[in-house]
């Protein structure tokens, strides 16, 4: 394995050999990076100018970090004590106004951090305090000399209890107050009309609805909120024009019954809950009136469910299995003519097992087996006659680590919002995003039109890295099984300056290319941070690397 990575150096950093002399280590990555090792100073180039340099002790990251821009001028300047972030963290804008403070002590986060529009005005705050407690303040900008707050967040952490309070705000006014206490509603809720005139006040207990205190339209008229008290009955509410929204039945505080959503004064969602979770049958509609989905929620529990999708004519179908909101079971597609087109299995969202298509009249098109994701073993393919036209072999070994396989991933970049777009863009099934958590998705507050800024973390170089890697796994295919196929995913995890603090095999080959990969990272890289909101942030990478 000692050759195996010296090797891998030599290759995948274009220079025949290691230049060591002195403690001196040279080497290329493809046409635009250049980096230079000598007694622990690391110094890293991006198209001949200085990228990055600091001092690496053991591998780790300590002292004085500095990132540049093209033009020389500072990009961050950050510190770290043996690869511990540690003290005053200053990031610049090209222009060379600050865009970001950060403070660290011992690795942990403190004080008050900050960051700024290009023009110097506000545009995020979090103010850190003791036992996790922390403010977060989102700013927007009207012009270059006044930015306007459009949310805050507040965390509380007690000793048995987590306590979440979080306001909304337009014009400087607010549009929502709530607040959560170990993650469940809790005391009163009050949404507001663009016009800062009251919308609904809603009072919570532990999590239960117990009474709607007040609903109103934007001109302050009064609405029906059914036959609701003390927690039970049946509570309407309303979108912010004024047209129903939704008719849920309660009992004690719970949703507990049937339930009709709205939309443009059509049926768009009905079906029944147990103990506020889905269950049953529920119907979702198009805005034309059409069956859309059809999710049977025969295990509510563990989120165990069974989800037909409708095509175009009403007709084709595809009808699977979900577990936690990722495809997780059997699936099965038709056509229009309601014969079988395909049937498949499903793994944490990835194909996995037996695959089969059909031609008319039930005879195979093709099949084979999938292993997360990738075609594995022998896969055959039929003429309309039922004889076989060719064969192809997969030779690989596909693994996942299960631990980044979540319903949405919320960590690509830490502390985006809930409520954000941002988070419901990165469902494993994007065309079903409205499936399990449809009466969130659709109340059109006003106040949730807000997104953050955001950016995730970059390669810095202009060609991937994953291309790099590829070409190395192919030249090395000798050494390993050259028969090897597939795509291998490796994610990073990147720091707030860009350094990477760890690695590991997301979607794994086997037959030794997994190791090959993780044997080239004893030497860093460093990326382009993420960012929320123009605070840089933790955030990951992910390299999809093709091996042909």
């Amino acid at each position: 394995m000692r050759f195996l990575q010296l090797f891998f150096l030599s290759i995948l950093f274009a220079v025949p050999t290691a230049n060591v002399v002195s403690q001196k280590l040279s080497f290329r990555l493809g046409e635009r990076i250049i980096v230079d090792l000598e007694n622990g100073r690391f110094d890293m180039k991006l198209d001949k100018h200085s990228f990055a340099e600091g001092a690496l002790e053991n591998g780790r990251p300590n002292g004085k970090w500095v990132r540049f821009f093209a033009n020389g001028t500072k990009a961050a300047k950050v510190h770290y004590r043996q690869g511990l972030k540690d003290g005053d963290w200053h990031f610049f804008h090209a222009n060379g106004r600050p865009k970001a403070i950060l403070k660290f002590e011992n690795g942990k986060r403190v004080g008050h951090w900050k960051s700024f529009w290009p023009s110097g005005t506000a545009q995020m705050e979090i103010l850190h305090g003791k036992n996790g407690n922390k403010e977060i303040k989102y700013f927007l900008e009207i012009d270059p000399k006044n930015s306007s707050l459009v949310e805050e967040e507040k965390y509380i952490y007690g000793k048995d209890s987590i306590v979440f309070h979080r306001k909304y705000f337009g014009r400087n006014r607010p549009y929502l107050i709530e607040k959560l206490k170990n993650g469940a509603p809790d005391s009163l809720w009050i949404r507001f009309h663009e016009s800062g005139a009251v919308w609904e006040k809603l009072m919570y207990e532990d999590g239960k609805l117990i009474t709607a205190v007040l609903m109103r339209d934007a001109v302050h008229n009064p609405l029906d909120v059914g036959y609701f008290a003390n927690g039970s009955g049946l509570l309407k509410r309303y979108r912010p024009d004024g047209s129903l929204f939704s008719e849920v039945q309660y009992k004690e505080g719970e949703k507990h019954g049937r339930a009709w959503y709205y939309q443009n004064g059509k049926i768009a969602a009905n079906g029944s809950h147990r103990n506020n979770l889905k269950v049953g049958t529920w119907k979702f509609y198009s805005e034309s009136g059409n069956l859309k989905y059809e999710i049977d929620f025969y295990d509510a529990q563990e989120q165990w469910a069974y989800v037909t999708v409708y095509g175009n004519s009403g007709f084709e179908r595809e009808e699977s299995e979900y577990w936690k909101g990722l495809r997780h079971g059997l699936a099965r597609t038709y056509s229009f003519l309601n014969e079988l087109e395909s049937e498949k299995h499903y793994s944490f969202g990835y194909l996995h097992g037996s695959y089969s298509e059909f031609l008319k009249a039930g005879n195979l098109r093709s099949s084979g087996a999938y292993a997360f994701g990738l075609k594995v073993g022998t896969w055959k393919y039929f003429n309309p006659s039922g004889r076989t036209t060719f064969e192809e072999l997969f030779v690989r070994n596909p693994s996942i680590d299960t631990n980044s396989v979540q319903f949405f991933d919320m960590n690509d970049v830490q502390n985006v919002p809930l409520k954000s777009s941002v988070i419901w863009s990165k469902l494993k099934n994007p065309k079903d995003r409205d499936l399990l958590r449809f009466d969130m998705l659709v109340d059109e507050h006003p106040a949730y039109l807000f997104e953050p800024e955001v950016s995730y973390s970059q390669f810095a170089g202009g060609r991937s890295m994953a291309l790099v890697y590829s070409e190395f796994l192919a030249t090395v295919k000798k050494d390993l099984n050259s028969e090897v196929k597939g795509e291998l995913v490796l994610r990073s995890l990147v720091d707030e300056f860009g350094f990477p603090v760890s690695s590991k095999i997301e979607l794994g080959l086997g037959f030794g290319y997994d190791e090959a990969i993780l044997q080239s990272l004893q030497l860093p890289l460093i990326y382009l941070p993420a960012e929320l909101h123009g605070l840089p942030a933790v955030g990951k990478y992910r390299h999809e690397i093709s091996i042909d």
